[in-house]
């Protein structure tokens, strides 16, 4: 058996974190889903074990890096209000079709810019149509994007909107 684990920490207590482990048949787990609205966050996570994995939902967690660069199946990301992010490594090749980092605020302009590039390329490999990109610092009536991204990065949501049919919350 393999196993990966998962370090929370109580924002109440300070100092004090949990490990939680998991272990068994690690290739047939295919979606993690951890909202955490409460005082236990995730502070770290290593997916790499986790090959086959399709689906990643993480909300309000505290990891300062999410490194997804092992997990090649994945088709959807939705990783929105993690505001202590700064980097989030994806594979260089994959086929994800939803991508979602709405109001996870800590990621700078060149690291959204770089993500934006990342999913670009793959969309372009693969002819991936008809995905979804959310981008915004926010959920109220049009919140800024992210980053903000370079002019680059910018004309790349626009080539994936006009020519791919991505889904796209106003860039413009």
């Amino acid at each position: 058996f393999e196993s990966y684990s998962m370090t929370i920490s109580d924002f109440y207590l300070e100092n004090i974190e949990y490990v939680i482990t998991i272990t068994g048949d690690l290739d047939e787990i295919i979606a993690v889903e951890n909202e955490s609205y409460d005082d236990f966050r995730a502070t770290e996570i290593n997916f790499d074990k986790l090959r086959n994995l399709r689906f990643l939902e993480l909300g309000f967690q505290a990891l300062e890096v999410l490194d997804l660069s092992k997990n090649r199946q994945l088709e959807r990301v939705s990783f929105y209000n993690n505001h202590l992010t700064q980097d989030i490594i994806l594979p260089n090749n994959h086929n994800i079709l939803q991508f979602d980092l709405t109001a996870s605020t800590g990621l700078s302009s060149a690291e959204v810019s770089s993500l934006i590039d990342n999913l670009y390329k793959n969309v372009v490999r693969h002819n991936t149509m008809n995905g979804f990109i959310g981008i915004k610092e926010g959920y109220a009536e049009d919140p800024p994007v992210l980053g903000p991204p370079s002019a680059e990065a910018l004309e790349k949501l626009r080539i994936l909107r006009d020519d791919y049919g991505w889904l796209i919350p106003d860039i413009d």
